[in-house]
């Protein structure tokens, strides 16, 4: 079982990803606003969540849970949902 100071660390880190996944996304507002896709966004700021948690092998489920997937990178995909939302979870957290 992991200690709660080896799950803080991961938890930690992936709120510095979820922060600079929403800053990499956000760079880019005005080139969202111009292309015409619904939720374009929210598409690739899954990907790049995605690129950073599978770049960096963060993977939060593991931490958390002792249980084994069926699917080894289940655990990786559920982090960058995780990163990919990060922005909505960052703003309801710290609001403006």
């Amino acid at each position: 079982m992991k200690t709660l100071i080896e799950i803080a660390d991961v938890l930690v880190a992936a709120l510095f990803l979820a922060g600079a996944n929403e800053r990499l996304v956000g760079y880019f507002d005005p080139l969202w606003k111009r292309i015409q896709v619904e939720n374009l966004k929210q598409y690739v700021s899954f990907v790049t969540g995605f690129g950073l948690s599978f770049l960096f092998q963060i993977d939060l489920v593991s931490e958390i849970i002792s249980a084994q997937p069926l699917v080894p990178w289940a655990g990786t995909f559920l982090t960058a949902l995780i990163i990919g939302g990060g922005s909505n979870l960052i703003h309801d957290l710290w609001p403006q």
